[in-house]
């Protein structure tokens, strides 16, 4: 089928566009037709912003036509709120309200132009503001310093408001946060790995909550998750463990006595220990005490998904033994569990041909 046979969604007659004496756009015609592609191209300064603004309306066109899904955006009294519920524009630059956040910039257009419900446009802005790196476009940044890679702040820019939580009070961080709301500025509350796992974020919640402060939480990925990469490790081995314990041993923060290190050792499932290498000679013992042999294989995992990464596998009894050796003091992960050493499991049913699923048969011949 030629771009003949197909429906004109835009077209221009024409036009013309002039800033006082000078005329950027002169005589421009063509069409655009439904399902194509077009790409304008152009030195600086050619004219190429200001066309694509003329259809949409954002310039007043001098003189010509410019017809959108059969409407005259050129005529006077075309509502152009209207024809704008199905124009897309993503501008060259940030046109953003200064006096509203990042999520009611986004529900503004749904909610003015397309009249839509404002929880299913909340909804809507929430997942698109999941997929945008904010670290780049943020005007305050308030980081956990004493676990976050610093590499991370390279991503901020220039003009960035950066705090380092480690040196605040819980309210010391919501007062930035508090200020820069009022200021119309963009915040990112940088946690490392995954903010739900010893983040302390509900507490932080509340407290935007009872201020009537909006924000979105964003998931990471923990630490375990990371080392068990970094280690090709599978958590849930068939024949061995089908369960991830996540705990740490009892610090400044108090764990309830029925969460004991010794409680899930005798699981003998796979575990992940956090904030916990400054005690590796009681872990080992309460670990063995709970249930495993001093014998079952461990993992010491420094920094982990950081550049200066290091993984350690060892046993249960030389946990500390290992973290002397080589000088590993504090921010790394303990691994514990038979998955660790990948053998002696079972193969998964689900690909064993004589298992069936609603994707797949049981083979006959099984």
């Amino acid at each position: 089928m030629g771009s003949t046979d197909k429906k004109v969604k835009i077209s221009v007659k024409k036009l013309r566009k002039c800033f006082d004496d000078l005329e950027v756009l002169k005589d421009i015609s063509t069409e655009v037709y439904e399902g194509e592609v077009v790409v304008i191209l152009g030195p600086s300064g050619s004219g190429k912003s200001t066309f694509l603004r003329c259809l949409n309306r954002l310039e007043d066109a001098t003189a010509g036509t410019i017809i959108v899904d059969d409407v005259d955006i050129t005529a006077k009294k075309v509502n152009m709120n209207k024809v704008r519920e199905n124009i897309g524009m993503v501008f060259q630059h940030f046109n953003l309200f200064n006096n509203m956040n990042v999520l009611d910039n986004l529900m503004l257009a749904p909610l003015e132009l397309k009249k839509a419900d404002k929880k299913e446009a909340e909804e809507r802005a929430r997942a698109m503001l999941k997929r945008v790196d904010l670290l780049e476009k943020a005007d305050v940044i308030i980081y956990a310093g004493s676990l976050v890679n610093p590499e991370l702040l390279t991503y901020a820019k220039e003009d960035c408001e950066i705090h380092n939580s480690a040196y605040m009070t819980l309210d010391e961080v919501i007062a930035v946060m508090e200020n820069a709301e009022k200021a119309g500025k963009t915040v990112v509350r940088l946690h490392t790995g995954e903010p739900s796992i010893y983040g302390a974020v509900r507490e932080q919640m509340d407290l935007l909550d009872e201020k009537g402060i909006t924000y979105e939480s964003c998931p990471g990925v923990s630490a375990c998750f990371g080392a068990a990469s970094s280690l090709n490790l599978e958590y849930t081995l068939p024949g061995i463990s089908q369960s991830l314990i996540i705990t740490r041993m009892e610090g400044k923060t108090k764990v309830p006595p029925k969460e004991s290190i010794e409680s899930f050792a005798a699981h003998q499932a796979s575990m992940a220990i956090y904030l916990s290498t400054g005690m590796l000679e009681e872990l080992s013992g309460r670990l063995t005490e709970g249930g495993y042999p001093a014998e079952t294989p461990a993992a010491l995992v420094y920094k982990a998904t950081w550049p200066e990464e290091a993984c350690f596998v060892t046993t249960i009894e030389k946990l500390a033994q290992t973290a002397a050796e080589y000088g590993i003091t504090k921010i790394a992960i303990v691994l514990v569990g038979d998955v660790i050493a990948h053998a002696g499991y079972e193969k998964s049913r689900l690909y064993a041909p004589d298992f069936e699923t609603e994707f797949r048969k049981r083979r006959a011949d099984s």
